[in-house]
């Protein structure tokens, strides 16, 4: 007990000292149905100097006339939220490119703290595990999904379908997210900073 203590407190002191630097930058990630300005309600928890929130692709209007363009047309219109499946990429593929590029495009010396949330948080977990940046010294993850299309089971359940399909209907539903993905509780395993400070998020009502 004495041993977690101890790491909690050292964690708590990382996060809260730190910061007083002037190269630390947190970079935000947002959730689907969403887009940058999802930063603007998660402000005050921001600690670094500056900050940097991400635009992933599905944040981007639609461009066709079809299903797609439509749903994101009536979905802007009346609930002002960004919805293009063609884009969702749900942590994979161009969602952790985008991340990629924000980390890529700070100083070398820069000292980042990545926060997501949703979506935003598991494409942190599958960035990390794919390029291992040496700068990125603390994440703040908000609901991360483990699995993405085992997140759809228990409303299949519901629905009387068996979570077998939950990998199919998934891609029905998220066409672009890729076949075959590893998953961030399977990436997990490929992050080489097992000292990384991390804060955790999550409600006790959130079953997914």
């Amino acid at each position: 007990m004495k041993k977690i203590m101890k790491k909690l407190l050292t964690c708590l002191a990382f996060l809260h000292l730190q910061p007083l630097s002037a190269n630390w930058h947190t970079i935000y990630a947002h959730g689907i149905v969403d887009g940058s300005a999802q930063a603007q309600r998660f402000l005050e928890a921001f600690s670094t100097p500056a900050h940097t929130a991400l635009e992933f692709p599905d944040a981007l209007p639609a461009t066709d006339w079809y299903l797609n363009g439509c749903l994101y047309s009536i979905t802007k219109k009346i609930l002002g939220k960004s919805v293009n499946r063609s884009k969702m990429y749900m942590g994979q593929g161009e969602d952790i490119a985008t991340l990629h590029n924000a980390v890529a495009a700070l100083p070398q010396d820069a000292q980042i703290v990545l926060y997501g949330c949703s979506r935003g948080a598991a494409t942190i977990i599958n960035y990390l595990a794919k390029h291992n940046p040496a700068n990125v010294c603390a994440l703040v993850l908000d609901a991360t999904p483990c699995d993405m299309p085992a997140t759809i089971a228990p409303v299949l359940a519901q629905l009387g379908i068996h979570p077998k399909h939950a990998q199919t209907i998934f891609n029905t539903i998220f066409p672009a997210y890729p076949k075959d993905s590893i998953t961030p509780i399977q990436a997990i395993k490929n992050i080489s900073n097992k000292n990384l400070p991390i804060l955790m998020l999550h409600a006790h009502t959130d079953q997914r």
